[in-house]
C-alpha cells in the first residue's frame, strides 16, 4: 500500500508539472524584454527563502521582508525576538524560560531558519534561539515570510519564516568586535569576528559569548528528595533558601565558499538558561533549568547545467540536545536530523518565467522524547510527600520523503506561481501542500499580491500514542497585501513615503496544543482573521518615521485536554482509568499590536530613536484550566543612541529599554509574573 501510495503521489506531481508548464506558458520562444536587477546590499532588501535564490521582495512569490543590520544597530536590538517584535503580524513575549513566539495569532508556528538551516526538532515546539543564545553581530540581515512555506520548505513552515542570514567574509575583511554590558541585570557580552574575501574563495569565523544575571533570583524550595536518593524527604526539608546561577551562552559560527558555488558552513552554540518559577494560589517557588546545545553543519554544490538548468545539491547534519530541570527533577532529550535535497532550477529567456524541482528526504533520530511529566506544582502540597513526579520518555525514529515543484511566469504587469508538493511522513497521513500567487505591478509606484498557500506540521510526539496514519496539524492562508513603493511626495526630494496593507485570514485543523506539562490537547478547529497595516515617511534629511498596527480575531474551538490522572483496580481485575478534563481558551497573544519608531540624525554619525510599543490585552490560563488571568495591556518605550566613527574605526551606542519601568504581568509556566523594569545596554563596536 505505501509502495501504490508512493507511485501515485510521484506520478501526480509530474503530471502537476507538465500542466504547469502547459498553463503558464514558459518557453523560450515568449521572449519579450524584462530585465530584473537584483540589488544585494545592507539597506536593499533582498530574499532567499521564498524561492531559494536571491530576489527582491518585490518580486518574491510572499509576503516578505527584511531586517538589516543597519537598522538592528541604530534601535539597539539585543534579541531576535526583540527584532521580531519590530513587524506587523510578529508577537513575542517573555517566559520565565525565555521567549516565546506568535505569528497572526499562531503560536509556536514559525520556522527559524540560521544560514537555511532549521534550528527544530520533531520532539517539541518551545525551543527557539529567540534571547541571548543567538548573537546578532553575526547577523547580516533577517529574511520574513508571513504566511506557509510548505511547498519549498516543507513541514513546519507553517505560519511563516524567519532565515537568519549570517555575515561572509566580504562583509568583515579583517576582524570586529564587540563588547556589551548591561544594567542591573548585570549582562556581559563579548563578540568577535574574522573575515576574508580572497576572490576565489572567502571565509568568516564568529565568537561570541555572555553572562546574563536573572531578574528575579530567589526561590524557596530547595529540593525533592536526598542527593542520589529517589526517595523523597518531608515537606519541612524541602523549604530553604537559595538563589539561582547567571544564565550563559557560547556561541560559534563560520562559513567558506569557493568560487561562488562551494559552501561550508557551520554553527555550534551552547545555552544555559536558570529561572525562578512559581505558582499564584501559594507563596512557594523553585527553580528551573534550560540547556539545548545546538549545533549544525551544512554543505552546498550549485552549477550551471546544459539547456538552462542550474542543479543545487545541499544537505546538513543537526543535534539538538536538549535539558530541563525544575528543582532536583531532571529530564533530557536529544534530536539528531540528516537532510539531503536536490534542486533543479530553469530560468527561462529574459526572465519571462522559472520553474523549481526538488527532492529530499529527511531522517531524525529523536531519544528521550517526553510523552508524560506529572504536574510539579501537584508533588509541592504537604498531601504529596510520598510521591516524586513522574516523567515518562521514550526513543523514535522519523523519516520524511518530499517532492516539489514551483512554477512562475511574468507578462508586462502581472507575475504569477503555483507550487506543489507532497510529504511522505513514515508516523501520518502523505500530504500535499500547495499555493498559488499573482502580483499586479501597474507602475513602479504601488504592487498588489494575492495568496493562497497551505502548510502542514509535525506532529512531534503524537508519534508515541500508539496510533499510525496520523493528520496533522494544518493550515489554510489567504493573505492579500496592497503596497505603496517608497516615492517622492512634495516638493522636497528628500520626503520619502511607504505604505503597506494586508488582510489575511487563517484556518486551523486539527491544532494541537503542547500543555507545560507536556500533555497533548486533542484536535482542535479555528479561524484567524486579521489586518497589518505599515507605513514608512522620510519628511526630511534627518527625520524618519514608521509605524505598524496589527489587528487579529479568533473564531473556533478552545484547546481540550485529557490527562489520566490514576487507574483504579477492582476486585474483579478490571482497571478504570480516571482522567482529568479541562479546557483552555486558544492563546493567540493580544487583539491589537501598535509600533511607532521615530529616527532623529541631528548630525553626520549620530542617531536618536526612539519605539513605542503597545499590546492590548489577552487572556492565559493556569492549573488545569482552573485559573483564568487577564494580561493588561502594555505600553513600552526604548530610545537608542547610535554613533558611527566618532571614536575611530568604531560605533557606539547606549540603549535604555522600558524607559517608562512599566511592571506588568507576562504569562508564565504556571502563573504570570512580574516583567523587569528599566534596563540600559551599552555597547562599543570596533574594527581592526
Amino acid at each position: 500500500m505505501t509502495n501504490m501510495k508512493q507511485g501515485i503521489s510521484i506520478t501526480f506531481v509530474i503530471n502537476f508539472i507538465m500542466i504547469l508548464v502547459h498553463v503558464f506558458g514558459v518557453d523560450n520562444s515568449l521572449a519579450n524584454d524584462r530585465t530584473e536587477l537584483v540589488f544585494v546590499g545592507e539597506d536593499i532588501d533582498v530574499i532567499t527563502i521564498a524561492s531559494k535564490r536571491a530576489e527582491s521582495v518585490k518580486s518574491a512569490p510572499a509576503i516578505a521582508s527584511v531586517e538589516t543590520e543597519n537598522r538592528l544597530k541604530t534601535l539597539g536590538i539585543q534579541t531576535l525576538g526583540e527584532a521580531l517584535r519590530l513587524h506587523s503580524g510578529f508577537f513575542t513575549t517573555k517566559r520565565e524560560w525565555g521567549t516565546q513566539p506568535f505569528l497572526r495569532g499562531i503560536e509556536e508556528g514559525i520556522l527559524f531558519l540560521y544560514d537555511s538551516v532549521p534550528l527544530t526538532s520533531d520532539a517539541t515546539k518551545t525551543i527557539h534561539p529567540l534571547d541571548e543564545d543567538l548573537s546578532l553581530f553575526f547577523v547580516k540581515r533577517l529574511e520574513l515570510i508571513k504566511g506557509p512555506g510548505s511547498v519549498i520548505w516543507g513541514p513546519d513552515a507553517f505560519a511563516g519564516i524567519v532565515n537568519v542570514v549570517p555575515k561572509r567574509g566580504r562583509d568583515v575583511e579583517g576582524v570586529d568586535a564587540q563588547i556589551v554590558t548591561g544594567v542591573p541585570f548585570g549582562k556581559a557580552q563579548v563578540d568577535f569576528l574574522w573575515g576574508k574575501n580572497k576572490g576565489l574563495w572567502e571565509a568568516l569565523i564568529g565568537l561570541s559569548a555572555s553572562v546574563t544575571r536573572p531578574n528575579n533570583r530567589d526561590f524557596t524550595i530547595v529540593r525533592f528528595r536526598e542527593a542520589g536518593d529517589s526517595n523523597p524527604v518531608p515537606p519541612e526539608q524541602r523549604i530553604g533558601k537559595s538563589n539561582i546561577d547567571d544564565s550563559k551562552n557560547v556561541e560559534l559560527i563560520f562559513n567558506f565558499t569557493w568560487k561562488d558555488w562551494l559552501s561550508l558552513s557551520g554553527r555550534w552554540s551552547e545555552m544555559e538558561k536558570n529561572y525562578v518559577l512559581s505558582q499564584t494560589n501559594n507563596d512557594l517557588s523553585w527553580n528551573g533549568q534550560r540547556k539545548s546545545p545546538f549545533r549544525f553543519l551544512k554543505f552546498e554544490a550549485k552549477h550551471p547545467l546544459t539547456n538552462g538548468f542550474t542543479l543545487t545539491v545541499n544537505g546538513y547534519v543537526n543535534e539538538l540536545k536538549f535539558h530541563q530541570k525544575e528543582i532536583d527533577i531532571s529530564w533530557e532529550q536529544t534530536s539528531r536530523v540528516y537532510y539531503g535535497e536536490v534542486l533543479f532550477e530553469r530560468e527561462f529567456s529574459k526572465h519571462l518565467g522559472l520553474i523549481t524541482l526538488g527532492a529530499g528526504i529527511r531522517k531524525n533520530f529523536i531519544t528521550g522524547a517526553v510523552i508524560g511529566k506529572s504536574f510539579i506544582p501537584d508533588f509541592l502540597q504537604p498531601e504529596n510527600e510520598l510521591f516524586i513526579p513522574k516523567i515518562d520518555q521514550e526513543d523514535f525514529n522519523t523519516s520524511l520523503k518530499s517532492l516539489f515543484v514551483q512554477v512562475r511566469r511574468h507578462w508586462s504587469k502581472i507575475d504569477a506561481w503555483a507550487g506543489l508538493r507532497v510529504d511522505d511522513h513514515n508516523q501520518y497521513n502523505i500530504t500535499w501542500s500547495h499555493n498559488i500567487g499573482l502580483s499586479y505591478h501597474p507602475s513602479f509606484s504601488w504592487y498588489m499580491k494575492f495568496l493562497y498557500g497551505t502548510a502542514f506540521r509535525t506532529p512531534y510526539n503524537q508519534q508515541l500514542l500508539g496510533r499510525t496514519e496520523l493528520d496533522p496539524e494544518s493550515v489554510n492562508n489567504v493573505s492579500i497585501n496592497f503596497h505603496l513603493s517608497p516615492m517622492t511626495i512634495g516638493q522636497s526630494d528628500h520626503t520619502q513615503f511607504e505604505g503597506d496593507l494586508t488582510l489575511f485570514w487563517n484556518r486551523l485543523r486539527h491544532h494541537v496544543k503542547e500543555d507545560p506539562y507536556a500533555g497533548l490537547s486533542n484536535a482542535g478547529h479555528g479561524d484567524i482573521w486579521g489586518i497589518e497595516i505599515g507605513m514608512n515617511l522620510k519628511p526630511s534629511s534627518w527625520f524618519k518615521l514608521w509605524t505598524n498596527a496589527t489587528l487579529q480575531h479568533y473564531t473556533g474551538d478552545d484547546d481540550a485536554f485529557k490527562v489520566l490522572d490514576f487507574v483504579f483496580i477492582r476486585s474483579d481485575g478490571t482497571q478504570i482509568p480516571h482522567y482529568t478534563r479541562w479546557n483552555s481558551p486558544f492563546e493567540k497573544g493580544p487583539d491589537v499590536m501598535t509600533r511607532l519608531g521615530i529616527t532623529i540624525v541631528p548630525k553626520d554619525g549620530v542617531e536618536l530613536s526612539t519605539v513605542l510599543s503597545y499590546d492590548g490585552p489577552w487572556w492565559v490560563t493556569y492549573d488545569k484550566g482552573k485559573l483564568r488571568t487577564k494580561i493588561e495591556d502594555k505600553t513600552t518605550v526604548d530610545v537608542t543612541l547610535h554613533t558611527k566613527g566618532l571614536i575611530p574605526h568604531s560605533d557606539a551606542y547606549i540603549a535604555i529599554k522600558n524607559l517608562l519601568d512599566e511592571r506588568n504581568d507576562v504569562p508564565g509556566i504556571y502563573s504570570t509574573y512580574r516583567s523587569p523594569g528599566i534596563t540600559v545596554f551599552l555597547g562599543l563596536e570596533t574594527r581592526f
